[in-house]
């Protein structure tokens, strides 16, 4: 008897680019650049038909942070920004009075 698993996996949930691109609110040529890009997984069966797995185009959205952590997002990138050199300094200084580029 084969030992039993306790690892859950979704089921695919496949259809084609038109509804994925629906599902989406984008062109199915996004979907299709999404495929040959690699950031979305086609499933091809027989010359012509593609699929798409749904579970996996929900995952290529990311959340947009909201205004009110905002600040907080802009804190942390600006926390993992090295520091400016004094040379890089000066050019922000004259750049912000007008000075010519």
């Amino acid at each position: 008897m084969p030992a039993s698993s306790n690892t859950w996996a979704p089921r695919r949930r496949l259809v084609s680019l038109a509804e994925a691109a629906e599902q989406a609110g984008c062109n199915p040529k996004t979907i299709r650049r999404r495929v040959a890009d690699g950031s979305l997984t086609g499933y091809r069966m027989g010359p012509r038909l593609i699929r798409v797995d749904l579970n996996e185009l929900d995952g290529l959205f990311a959340q947009i942070p909201a205004a009110t952590r905002l600040a907080e997002h802009v804190a942390g990138v600006v926390a993992q920004a090295p520091p400016l050199t004094p040379a890089q300094r000066d050019r922000i200084a004259v750049l912000l009075r007008g000075g010519a580029a």
